[in-house]
């Protein structure tokens, strides 16, 4: 029995030191081999992506310039058509990419065709490739599926032009999709691996490496090309519009490891993959080769274990024979066949030395015997001991009723000491309530404090810090589905002008009055606070109908309707309201805040003193709003802006100068109007970058028509009343007219009457600064504004611009004609010269020249051109 667990825990413990070791080094040898084997593989998917993405967009790249190429050849340009069909059909069996390549005449219907089947839809008004060649722009389309031939194609096509520079039609090519799988197919990776191409939406526009396995699946019939979208766990995994890795399970059920990199110009995601088990088969191999190496191992290492095992039991087996001899006290025979031979030496050691202990085992038997004699002669002494121990007991009891009486007057003593606690605890009590007085009072100043930090100093009401938390707590309910409610966002309308005009006194007692307002319109039952400045917010918790809502926006805007008095002035007051209902517009705090804000920010655009609900656009206006400033930060360094020249004339027909009109072109947005970027770019703060280039090109576009002898034409640009009360735009214009060397007359300035009622003081100082500076001024769309003839009077201007507003009531309206001509003979007797703006027609010209109008400006005389236009324009007329 101990020989077998002496063998078996020998070999249990050879078989652990060997195979644990081994495990563990395959573990981590395995995992390490794993994770570089992926790595090294996305890197080399994600190489040969970007490799297949060049090739694509030199593919695409090269079909546009051959049909770039044919649209200018000499049989296109003059419209040559049977040298037309024969450059066709030539170029497509030179060319064997293009399945098709069609004439579309500028009427918009095919002319000529090389497609095979007959032209089905031959009209391709509305379609986008002649949408843009009507533009004069070349146009590459998605993969879509030929309306003629059925087949998923690209679409390449290209403007035609004669001689003469006259639009004759364009030249459209189709180019099947499976040349396109052909570059992708040259780059298949091992034996699973796959290069396709997606869209937007993840739709395959190739077909892909297992085309055949998933037709067999009856995943696709015949093709997935614009017919099979990317497994859901890859859409979920892979981020369409980015660049990246992934790993996900495919169609086939099998986990793919994959790269993804997008192609902006196409809006095509370029996807590469193979199966994860391509990748570890060769990394299991070496592990079931280290696994059969280690159990080799195993086998060698146990017949060795068996020897040592032997060698050592001998001995031990010879001391379990002599642990007996002592045991049986036959010491006599101790020490006899004693193993010498073929030991180790320990274990040779440990048998001689049991040998001598037993010997001494033997010597001290014999003096334990000889001690029991001994013993029984102590126990006869201690029985006399115990004797006189019980004696001595006796005289013990009788000292402890001693103590018995002692701890009586203990317990006398206690008691006295006990009515003095109570007398100190009565003393204890006083001192606590005396505390706790101390701590209500305490309390009180800390509710205080808390008012404080909660309260707006100004109104009294809630600060935003409360607003914030009480709005957290209201969300909280409402993402556990315990609480719904409005918020009203309130802005005041035009405060500003009363602090700029009346100081900021009055400005802070009409918040506070706006406040008490607010609080009255509402009553009992809402959390009101004050955000900041001039904006208030309320809190209506619970569920409430859109009447109810409109109802209690109604009584805001009815309960700013009426005159504020503060400090003695009456003022006219109105308010922008933004409404905002959660959960359904947000259910956190940042998004509610942020929609209710962009519902008031459409109430101010809608003409202020009204209110608006929340609408999804809003939110989308604000973001595209953000995209375009980001944009049009950049659009002077990327040559996107440039100016127009409309040509101002007398009304006996002789050109006087030119208004200068910003325009940009985004590459992005496309061509964006002025009516929109200019608020933004005021708003930004780029207004004052954009208005210095607009003066700096319209003042060298007046110093070119100086040096070809029209010096005496003056440019007109129009100035943003930012730009106009920025520090230094006085200084600015002389720098701008000293770099371009121009007289100050060649340069008109145009300001707006609105742009100058906000601070007329201050814009009617500038203005004078640079009537001396010698820059022509001249009032904007007269009539559309304030139209006062005290501040008109007060104005350093020399020109008046008469709205195109105006203009078009000549033809249909008699008082209006009348209006007119009072606002040119109010002009000239202020020694004002006057320009009729947006005059299209003769009977328009006639009136204005029959009322002594000075100038006239409109497109019967020219649109707004660009520079190359205008020189051509000045060459013939008169000057």
């Amino acid at each position: 029995m101990n020989k077998q667990t002496l063998e078996r825990q020998f070999r249990l413990w050879t078989v652990l030191v060997v195979v644990v070791p081994s495990l563990l080094i395959m573990v981590i040898y395995t995992v390490g081999q794993i994770s570089v084997a992926k790595r090294q593989n996305l890197e080399l998917i994600q190489q040969q992506v970007h490799f297949q993405e060049r090739l694509i967009n030199y593919w695409i790249e090269e079909r546009a310039g051959n049909i770039r190429e044919l649209s200018q050849t000499e049989a296109f340009r003059n419209l040559d058509e049977q040298k037309m069909q024969s450059a066709l059909y030539l170029r497509q069996q030179s060319d064997t990419n293009f399945d098709s390549l069609s004439y579309i005449h500028k009427d918009g219907f095919f002319k000529m065709s090389t497609l095979a089947s007959r032209i089905q839809y031959p009209s391709v008004i509305g379609r986008p490739y002649y949408e843009a060649a009507l533009v004069g722009k070349e146009y590459i389309s998605d993969v879509v599926i030929g309306r003629n031939s059925g087949l998923p194609i690209i679409n390449f096509s290209c403007p035609i032009y004669d001689y003469a520079g006259n639009f004759q039609g364009l030249i459209l090519g189709s180019v099947k999709t499976a040349t396109l799988e052909m570059l992708l197919r040259e780059n298949w990776i091992g034996q699973t691996g796959d290069i396709f191409l997606v869209n937007r939406e993840g739709i395959f526009l190739a077909e892909p490496r297992s085309l055949d396995l998933l037709i067999n699946k009856g995943i696709v019939k015949e093709t997935a090309i614009m017919k099979l979208k990317l497994s859901d766990d890859a859409l979920e995994n892979i981020k369409l519009g980015q660049s990246g890795t992934a790993t996900w399970i495919s169609y086939l059920g099998d986990k793919i490891l994959g790269a993804y990199h997008y192609m902006p110009e196409r809006g095509w995601t370029l996807v590469g993959k193979i199966n994860e088990g391509e990748v570890l088969t060769p990394i299991y191999k070496q592990l079931a080769i280290m696994a059969c190496g280690t159990i080799f191992l195993v086998l060698l290492i146990l017949p060795l274990a068996t020897l040592i095992t032997n060698r050592i039991k001998s001995p031990i087996d010879w001391l379990i024979r002599q642990s007996n001899r002592v045991a049986t006290e036959n010491y006599e025979i101790v020490g006899q066949d004693m193993p010498l031979h073929n030991i180790p030496y320990e274990l040779r050691t440990l048998c001689e030395t049991f040998v001598k202990m037993s010997y001494k085992i033997k010597n001290t038997v014999g003096l334990l015997r000889e001690n029991e004699v001994t013993l029984e002669n102590k126990m006869l002494q201690i029985q006399a001991m115990n004797h006189c121990l019980e004696e001595e007991v006796v005289e013990r009891e009788a000292t402890q009723q001693a103590l018995v009486d002692l701890n009586a007057k203990l317990e006398s003593k206690v008691t006295e000491r006990t009515l003095d606690l109570q007398n100190m605890n009565a003393a204890l009590e006083e001192e606590i309530m005396e505390r706790q007085m101390a701590q209500d009072a305490l309390s009180q100043k800390t509710e205080v404090i808390r008012q404080l930090a909660y309260s707006d100093k100004l109104t009294g009401l809630s600060n935003r810090t409360h607003l914030n938390e009480r709005l957290e707590e209201e969300m909280e309910k409402t993402r556990l589905g315990q609480s719904a409610g409005v918020l009203f966002f309130i802005d005041l309308d035009d405060l500003k002008m009363v602090n700029d005009t009346f100081g900021h006194t009055y400005g802070d007692a009409l918040i506070k009055m706006a406040g008490n307002r607010i609080v009255e319109a509402f009553g009992d039952g809402v959390f009101i606070g004050r955000i900041g400045g001039d904006e208030f917010m309320v809190i209506m918790s619970g569920e409430y109908d859109q009447k109810s809502i409109s109802d209690r926006a109604d009584q805001i805007i009815g309960a700013f309707s009426q005159d504020m008095e503060a400090l003695g002035i009456g003022f006219h007051t109105s308010a922008s309201v933004g409404v905002a209902v959660y959960p359904q517009d947000g259910d956190t705090v940042e998004e509610i805040f942020k929609n209710a804000d962009n519902a008031m920010y459409s109430a101010k655009k809608s003409g202020k003193n009204c209110w608006r609900f929340y609408e999804p656009t809003m939110q989308a206006e604000a973001y595209e709003k953000i995209l375009l400033i980001n944009s049009l930060r950049h659009a002077i360094g990327n040559n996107e802006l440039l100016l127009h020249y409309q040509p101002q004339m007398s009304t006996n027909g002789i050109t006087i100068g030119f208004e200068a009109l910003l325009r940009w072109n985004s590459p992005e947005h496309g061509s964006i109007s002025p009516g929109r970027f200019i608020p933004l770019a005021e708003q930004s703060g780029l207004i004052q970058t954009i208005g210095d280039w607009v003066l700096k090109e319209a003042c060298q576009f007046a110093r070119r028509l100086n040096d070809m002898g029209w010096g005496h034409l003056h440019v007109a640009v129009n100035v943003s009343p930012c730009q106009l009360c920025a520090n230094k735009f006085i200084d600015r214009v002389s720098e701008i007219l000293l770099g371009s060397g121009i007289e100050p007359q060649q340069l008109e300035l145009e300001i707006t009457e609105n742009a100058l009622i906000s601070s007329l003081e201050e814009s009617t100082h500038i203005l004078k600064k640079l009537k001396m500076l010698g820059v022509r001024l001249s009032l904007d769309d007269f009539g559309t504004g304030y139209s006062s003839l005290t501040y008109l009077q007060r104005l350093p201007v020399s020109t008046l611009k008469i709205d195109k507003a105006f203009i078009d009531m000549i033809l249909t309206d008699r008082a209006q004609k009348a209006i007119i001509a009072t606002i040119i003979d109010m002009a000239h007797i202020m020694e004002m010269t006057v320009v009729a703006e947006g005059v299209e027609t003769e009977t328009q010209i006639a009136y204005l020249a029959r009322c002594g109008c000075d100038s006239l400006q409109g497109f019967i005389i020219s649109k707004p051109v660009s520079e190359e236009e205008a020189l051509l324009f000045l060459r013939s007329q008169k000057v």
